[in-house]
């Protein structure tokens, strides 16, 4: 029981996860109503995170684009963006899915959930920056 214990305190410091659940930013830029309109936002949904140096406004800015569509559904929110934009360069994006969309006041709210399999280092790394 303890050899288990010991094994699994192991596993989660050595090789430990990140994981985020973040809203999108700018969906009212982009058309994402038509893609709303197609049943395509659905929880579990695939997105892929594509960084976006030339951003006028954010040079760490990392988009977030629908899978097997050639739609733009907006950008991690800037408070997060630095970090992102490093673990996609530095550690393995494992999950990148559409935790929830909903409707409020005629307004879009997209959330993405984002899970990155790292190093124990790339863990004290991130946490530094």
């Amino acid at each position: 029981m303890l050899s288990t214990w010991f094994q699994k305190l192991t596993q989660r410091i050595l090789h430990p996860s990140l994981s985020w659940v973040l809203p999108v930013k700018g969906v009212y830029f982009y058309e994402t109503d038509a893609v709303e309109n197609h049943g395509l936002l659905t929880t579990g949904a695939a997105v892929t995170l594509k960084p976006d140096p030339d951003n006028e406004f954010d040079r760490h800015a990392v988009q977030i684009w629908l899978n097997g569509s050639p739609c733009l559904l907006g950008y991690i929110p800037r408070s997060h963006s630095r970090r992102i934009a490093w673990l996609l360069q530095h550690a393995q994006l494992n999950t990148a899915e559409i935790e929830s969309a909903y409707r409020q006041y005629h307004r879009l709210y997209i959330y993405v959930r984002l899970r990155f399999d790292v190093r124990w280092w790339q863990a004290v790394q991130y946490w530094i920056r």
